[in-house]
């Protein structure tokens, strides 16, 4: 969707431009319509119009969208980061201790870890993951940082719509690292629930 945004609002503005719907002094629309036209799901064929309206949904929005990242935020820290992070010493152990072994050893070591364990795919990765665990952390808060400026400073005013491409940009990222790592965990819950058992999880 994010790259719909970008693509309809800057690359196809000038070819989405079809109308200049106004409003008299009097509040009376000028044309004969009852209400501007609208493209199905692409917004306003007066892309002034959509401007307009984007700009007032995002300062409309700003309770709810600083809201989202707060909760975002504390349940992403609380969940799979603090999850995580409990057994930080021993995964590091893990992986040093894993470097150390020989051919054989790596083998065996793989081939006693059950389906779907991070461990038997990537047993010398453990820090890679978690520097990415932190990575997706830091990119929430980024994100919350970014929002407020635009919603606080003066200079970011004219940039607010931005809001509406930046957080579904992070959403999008966030589902790509979690599908990736759903492609692995999913296989663990099989040994309990069965082959559909992501359904339950």
């Amino acid at each position: 969707m994010v790259f719909l945004d970008v693509l309809v609002n800057y690359g196809c503005r000038r070819w989405l431009h079809e109308e200049d719907y106004s409003f008299d002094e009097g509040g009376d629309k000028t044309r004969s319509s009852s209400r501007p036209s609208q493209y199905p799901l692409l917004g306003f064929k007066d892309r002034h119009l959509e401007d307009e309206y984007l700009e007032h949904l995002v300062v409309a929005s700003r309770a709810r969208i600083i809201l989202a990242y707060v909760t975002a935020i504390l349940l992403y820290a609380s969940g799979p980061f603090a999850f995580m992070c409990v057994d930080y010493d021993l995964l590091m152990w893990l992986e040093q201790l894993y470097r150390f072994m020989s051919d054989e050893q790596k083998e065996d070591f793989k081939e006693s870890i059950p389906e779907g364990r991070w461990s038997k795919y990537f047993p010398n990765s453990w820090s890679t993951l978690y520097a990415f665990l932190c990575l997706v952390l830091v990119m929430f808060i980024l994100g919350l940082v970014a929002v407020v400026c635009m919603y606080q400073m003066k200079r970011f005013e004219k940039y607010r719509t931005w809001i509406f491409y930046i957080t579904p940009a992070m959403y999008l990222l966030y589902m790509v690292y979690a599908g990736f790592r759903f492609a692995y965990n999913n296989q663990s819950y099989n040994t309990w629930f069965g082959p559909a058992g992501w359904v339950f999880v």
